[in-house]
């Protein structure tokens, strides 16, 4: 198993860096690039709403990203430092796809084998935890691997 974890501050500056920290570690696990892609959209969702709506971009605060893999499955936790207020994840409208924002839920809903919402124990802010399988994209080709 192995794992990495990385903390970035509350600025907007902060999304590019945390792009490349976690898809550099996702190809060093040698994952293939779908399930690559899914990982990144998902935490990318939920790090620009830890970013925007717990933290409210406050420079003072952080973001905990706490990324786990081994040969079942990638684990992900963000966690912020706001008010630990999940808005009734489970019950959430449906998104206007067309609408610039409130995709987020349902895109991470999407993408994951499986997804939590709490309040964090360490920092009071809230946590999202997300499973992806590993298998469900090993007999998948890339094309990357063919060099296409």
């Amino acid at each position: 198993m192995s794992s990495a974890r990385f903390t970035y501050r509350s600025v907007l500056e902060s999304e590019n860096k945390m792009y490349n920290d976690v898809k550099t570690f996702l190809v060093k696990q040698k994952i293939n690039s779908k399930l690559i892609n899914n990982i990144m959209l998902s935490v990318s969702e939920a790090f620009t709403n830890a970013l925007l709506h717990g933290n409210q971009s406050d420079p003072n605060k952080s973001i905990q990203i706490l990324i786990t893999a081994n040969n079942k499955e990638i684990t992900a936790d963000i966690t912020d430092e706001g008010h630990g207020d999940v808005e009734n994840p489970d019950g959430y409208k449906k998104a206007d796809l067309w609408q610039e924002g409130g995709r987020g839920l349902m895109l991470i809903k999407t993408m994951t084998s499986e997804v939590s919402f709490g309040k964090s124990t360490e920092t009071g802010g809230t946590q999202v935890s997300m499973k992806f399988d590993r298998n469900k994209y090993m007999n998948m080709v890339d094309k990357e691997e063919l060099k296409i």
